[in-house]
């Protein structure tokens, strides 16, 4: 029994290493630029955003958008900050201050931390923000940001890696995104454009069309679906199949709790079934 039960766990073991991948990616920074701001300044690279906490000091912050290996997602991360350049002189970045919308007319406090103004450790005490795994299209993406700026508010001193290596820890995915998996259209292009390692896309594998798919839905009424007939025709002149669907029978067939559901249930089938394109209610 003990050696049966040690060989179930060994073969656990095995698969979730086989299952675990790590995704790499190494950014470079030149030299930054520094602005003026009430007083204050901001460490700025190109394609980065400003952002902190309200009263703390606003570092610039790069985005992580990493395609997954299909079948996985984003279970942890690392970043590693090398390659250092300490700029001279001593700053005074500035509090990054809460949001409010532009017609708000109330006049608000500055916000300043005073307390992390006076520390002589190291901000931020960790170099990246939270790790989150989304789809498009049933590609996975991981998404996470990092600054590459590091500032001792006490001395002023501001130091900023040159080089960053962003490593993505995978695990298997939790949830099967198969049938969302539709790189036809123009998802594919989409999905590289988002994507800061396009390569990855290499290793999923789409699936075929069926005879019977289609890439354009349109819901109408039932009066009016035969006046849909040199729409159609258009389209597939352009290469695109088009099927007219009356609400009526979307609503007397699909589950759901009301119309609006039972509707977006029945786009979704089609999305999973056909891998529709487009979508239109007239």
């Amino acid at each position: 029994m003990m050696k049966k039960t040690s060989l179930i766990l060994l073969a656990l073991m095995v698969s979730l290493i086989a299952s675990a991948q790590t995704i790499e990616k190494t950014y470079y920074f030149d030299q930054p630029s520094i602005s003026q701001i009430q007083g204050y300044e901001q460490v700025q690279f190109t394609n980065c955003m400003q952002s902190a906490l309200a009263g703390q000091p606003s570092l610039p912050w790069q985005s992580v958008s990493l395609m997954l290996p299909q079948g996985t997602e984003a279970a942890s991360i690392e970043v590693e900050l090398s390659d250092f350049q300490t700029m001279e002189g001593s700053h005074n970045l500035f509090p990054y201050q809460s949001a409010r919308t532009y017609s708000d007319p109330v006049r608000r406090q500055f916000e300043k931390d005073e307390a992390l103004y006076a520390s002589k450790s190291v901000y931020p005490a960790q170099a990246y923000g939270n790790l989150s795994t989304q789809y498009l299209n049933g590609v996975g993406f991981a998404f996470s940001a990092f600054t590459p700026v590091q500032y001792v508010p006490g001395t002023g001193e501001v130091r900023y890696a040159t080089k960053a290596t962003v490593r993505i820890t995978t695990t298997a995915s939790k949830a099967d995104q198969s049938r969302k998996l539709w790189l036809n259209g123009g998802n594919a292009e989409r999905a590289k454009r988002l994507a800061q390692n396009p390569e990855m896309l290499q290793t999923y594998n789409d699936r075929g069309r069926t005879v019977g798919g289609y890439d354009i839905l349109v819901v109408t009424k039932q009066q009016y679906v035969a006046s849909f007939d040199d729409y159609v025709s258009f389209y597939l002149a352009r290469g695109l199949r088009t099927r007219v669907v009356d609400l009526e029978t979307i609503l007397s067939t699909m589950s759901g709790q009301d119309n609006a559901e039972k509707l977006r249930n029945y786009i979704i089938q089609e999305y999973e079934e056909n891998g529709i394109v487009a979508y239109t209610a007239m």
